[in-house]
């Protein structure tokens, strides 16, 4: 049996990434678009508003405008997920994945996408809960339940005990890749937002708050999530096609033999 590579999944992640971009690297800047659309016409109007006292911070969360905005948004994100997975999936596999194929990948896993990623969620906060290494544990074990649902390989309960079993003995340095993606990503963030209270001053939250609505703070904080959704679908689809890899030599691996 070989050994999971964390050498092997960044260069697999990067090398995906680069196959897909006609088609994974365009659904995702789409999808970003449409979600920035929304905030800049439903959400930020509503926030400014709240932040400048036009409105009481509590009118909105009130508004129906902040409540369709948010779902918007979580159809979206779940639909991009979904899509995103599946065109990473095909690449992993040395094919090129279409457009259209992404597409119906994203219009048929939303909605279990969305069940899953709920489960995942009360399940690792509840880790959490229990002294933060349990959810830590939680995290690391399941996190291929959406490269192994979308690949249709078990359904939303079944994806659990898939992922469970294609983690044991590379949990460690799955962590670690977990690890390196969020520091990216909070390092982006932290910049940016280092840049909102340098814009404000020290201090001054509400200040803050306004700064945070700014039009370019806004994009960047676009770009900045934009980046991310490149990377994790492309990690997550890497690191299950390297943990099949390593128990089965491919992706034709039954089920059956993963829990036997």
């Amino acid at each position: 049996m070989s050994q999971f590579s964390i050498r092997a999944v960044i260069a697999r992640t990067f090398n995906m990434i680069g196959r897909s971009f006609t088609s994974v690297g365009v659904l995702i800047i789409g999808t970003q678009v449409v979600m920035a659309a929304i905030q800049f016409a439903i959400v930020r109007p509503l926030m400014v508003d709240a932040v400048s006292g036009q409105a009481s911070p509590a009118g909105l969360f009130l508004s129906p405008g902040y409540w369709i905005g948010s779902a918007a948004g979580l159809v979206i994100f779940n639909f991009l997920i979904a899509g995103a997975t599946h065109g990473y999936l095909v690449a992993g596999d040395n094919r090129r994945p279409e457009l259209g194929d992404c597409l119906r990948a994203g219009f048929v896993n939303t909605l279990p996408v969305f069940g899953l990623t709920v489960l995942w969620i009360l399940g690792v906060w509840l880790g959490f809960i229990l002294l933060v290494v349990p959810g830590l544990i939680l995290m690391t074990m399941w996190s291929l339940c959406i490269p192994v649902l979308v690949s249709g390989e078990a359904g939303v309960m079944g994806s659990f005990g898939r992922s469970r079993a294609l983690t044991k003995g590379a949990r460690l340095k799955i962590f670690a890749l977990l690890l390196l993606l969020m520091v990216i990503y909070y390092a982006l963030t932290a910049m940016m937002m280092g840049s909102v209270f340098t814009a404000s001053g020290p201090g001054n939250v509400a200040g803050a708050m306004t700064a945070a609505m700014a039009p370019a703070i806004l994009a960047g904080s676009l770009i900045v999530a934009t980046v991310f959704m490149f990377l994790l679908p492309a990690l997550l689809a890497a690191t299950y096609i390297e943990a099949v890899h390593v128990q089965f030599g491919s992706r034709d691996g039954s089920v059956a033999e993963v829990f036997s």
